[in-house]
């Protein structure tokens, strides 16, 4: 359970500064034309790559180290899933806070939960566990990692001191996979959303200049003529001097 929280820990702080450090730059980039599906694909990219080493390395210390049954390609496969799902969770958190010391405290309480609730130390009442348990990355790792033993008697023995339901290897993959997959997409949406409140941002000040241009000239473009001195197509009539047309913004 120790490696596994460790991970958790490593991978928020692969995530939880990633986009919030970058706040400001990516709002101007947004509204460049910066595509936020494109950036967060990068992010989740970037994670990956972060969660494959150090998974790796954690796989092989552990396994040198303490010479746990169990192959070495299951055991690194269930933590580089854990890695990467608490990676992409923090990522989430960090696309939703205006500042990366925001961010990075809320990660370290979410990874400060994961022990607690996994269920692998305290044993909780049924519904606390029901209700929690989807949401914990470490209960599936910590799981998983066991399943990967089961054969063994260091899986019987953790198994006849906890109370705690061990799930089996595939689900908690598929539900490691699960938080990767939402945790990047609601990190996308957040995203989005910056982008479309710069959008309307400078919509708004584009009316607000017009309004602006309109009561000092009496005119809502270029030509300073009064709004009234227009016909219905915009074009000046020949009575004013001018028979070109107006140039509207």
């Amino acid at each position: 359970m120790f490696q596994v929280i460790l991970l958790t820990l490593i991978g928020a702080n692969n995530g939880a500064r990633e986009i919030a450090k970058e706040r400001e730059v990516l709002e101007k980039e947004l509204r460049a034309g910066l595509s936020p599906w494109a950036y967060v694909t990068t992010k989740m990219l970037l994670i990956t790559i972060f969660s494959l080493v150090q998974s790796f390395w954690m796989t092989s210390f552990v396994k040198e180290i303490c010479h746990f049954p169990g192959t070495f390609m299951s055991q690194f496969e269930v933590l580089f899933f854990t890695t990467l799902a608490m990676s992409a969770v923090c990522l989430t958190i960090s696309s939703a806070s205006k500042s990366p010391e925001r961010a990075s405290l809320l990660s370290i309480y979410l990874v400060g939960l994961q022990l607690p609730l996994s269920g692998a130390v305290l044993a909780l009442p049924d519904f606390v566990s029901t209700f929690c348990r989807p949401f914990i990355a470490a209960y599936w790792g910590w799981s998983g990692y066991l399943k990967t033993m089961e054969d063994s008697p260091n899986y019987d023995i953790v198994h006849q001191s906890t109370h705690t339901y061990i799930a089996d290897f595939v689900p908690c993959i598929i539900v490691l996979a699960l938080h990767t997959f939402f945790g990047g997409l609601i990190a996308w949406y957040f995203v989005a959303r910056v982008g479309q409140k710069n959008s309307r941002a400078r919509r708004a000040l584009s009316t607000r200049g017009q309004g602006l241009l309109v009561s000092i000239t009496g005119c809502c473009c270029r030509c300073r003529r009064p709004e009234a001195d227009h016909d219905g197509g915009g074009r000046l009539p020949a009575s004013s001097g001018s028979a070109r047309r107006c140039h509207r913004p």
